[in-house]
């Protein structure tokens, strides 16, 4: 492997580099302060997403059990990828801000951690299907889970311990 940034060829979209995965094609999708870039092992590419959203800023990303990447930016979008096309949820409703962190449940449901309003729990097979849980402090900058279904919070104010909601339950503070 070698270097790359904005002045190699073949050049990277930005110096930025905020998250990296790997589709199941073996592709690296690469998500930067100017936009998403898939690299085979010798060129990048940018140009998958609508002009509108060609240079977003993507904070996170998730490889899902079932294949699908998702990736979280810093303006409350969250774009999901199913292998063939992009699919756009906007988290604007409950958050305008970044999506920080995403991580799958073992019932396969999609945790994103909003900047500064909570955590959101996805359902894939129902995308409109959102519940938002709110948690104090409420600055976020990361999620993990952990063994027995628990949410490690990483927050302005040090890591938290949740459980993992079930259905329509809160999040419960284990330990700060």
């Amino acid at each position: 492997f070698r270097g790359y940034t904005t002045s190699t060829e073949p050049s990277i979209s930005s110096r930025f580099v905020n998250t990296i995965n790997q589709d199941a094609k073996g592709f690296l999708w690469i998500g930067t302060g100017a936009g998403l870039n898939r690299f085979d092992g010798k060129t990048f590419r940018t140009n998958f997403l609508p002009d509108s959203l060609s240079e977003i800023n993507l904070k996170s990303s998730l490889k899902a059990s079932n294949g699908d990447l998702w990736f979280g930016s810093s303006d409350g979008l969250i774009l999901r990828f199913d292998g063939v096309e992009f699919h756009i949820l906007s988290m604007r409703e409950y958050s305008s801000n970044a999506i920080t962190g995403l991580v799958e449940t073992q019932e396969n449901e999609i945790l994103a951690a909003t900047q500064n309003r909570g955590i959101l729990k996805i359902n894939p097979k129902n995308t409109r299907n959102i519940s938002q849980f709110p948690i104090e402090p409420d600055l976020i900058h990361c999620i993990s889970i952990i063994s027995d279904n628990k949410l490690l919070v990483g927050t302005n104010d040090g890591l938290f311990l949740y459980t993992i909601p079930l259905g329509n339950q809160r999040l419960q503070l284990i330990r700060k």
